[in-house]
């Protein structure tokens, strides 16, 4: 179960994606600060991805809710995609950064939408797809492609979902080596037996 909403600090008490960016925007844009509360990300990681074309650049010193899930989706899926693939989707789904022209979704609708698949109680690899067109059959207003949708937020759910895996794994994992280290000490206390070479003798001459 995920304890945050994706690509954030934020613990999710509820899993309305919506009211939570609703709430974060609720006086306009957010700055520097702010941005790094809700992500745990450094100003200097954030700017590096501007830098690089994958976050568009701000006409002021704040950023917007498209803009701010856009960082979000990097940030929810940088644990198992390189960041050249991230950007590579992220062009196959909207193409350029820097224009809306071509986007086929808006991105802060791109997070909702990714979101409410993961926070569906019988989401599953197997239904992913289905569970996509349902949720774009309810929101026809959210895109101008499904296919392409389809399969980019397929990638999305299932990159994030094995991000949480491999979280489990490495919990599991520090467990046992916890144990383990717990078991090499007790091992370690355990007394040893020695003989010195004066008991050995006399032990020799008893026996003879």
């Amino acid at each position: 179960m995920m304890k945050n909403f994706p690509g954030t600090v934020i613990r999710a008490d509820t899993k309305d994606v919506a009211s939570f960016l609703n709430g974060l925007f609720a006086f306009g844009e957010i700055n520097q600060t702010q941005l790094t509360k809700v992500t745990g990300l450094s100003p200097s990681t954030v700017q590096n991805w501007v830098n690089r074309g994958w976050v568009p650049k701000s006409n002021g010193k704040g950023y917007d809710r498209d803009r701010v899930a856009r960082i979000l989706i990097i940030n929810m899926l940088r644990q198992t995609m390189s960041l050249d693939n991230i950007s590579n989707l992220l062009f196959f789904i909207n193409g350029k950064t820097d224009t809306d022209e071509d986007d086929i979704i808006k991105e802060s609708s791109l997070y909702t939408l990714s979101c409410s698949i993961l926070f569906s109680e019988n989401f599953s690899d197997a239904n992913c797809v289905a569970l996509i067109r349902k949720q774009l059959k309810s929101h026809p207003e959210f895109c101008t492609d499904q296919k392409r949708l389809e399969i980019g937020v397929s990638v999305i759910v299932k990159a994030f979902m094995a991000a949480n895996i491999i979280n489990e794994i490495d919990g599991t994992m520090s467990a046992v080596s916890a144990y383990l280290r717990e078991t090499e000490a007790l091992d370690n206390k355990k007394p040893e037996i020695k003989v010195t070479q004066k008991e050995l003798r006399r032990s020799e001459t008893s026996e003879g």
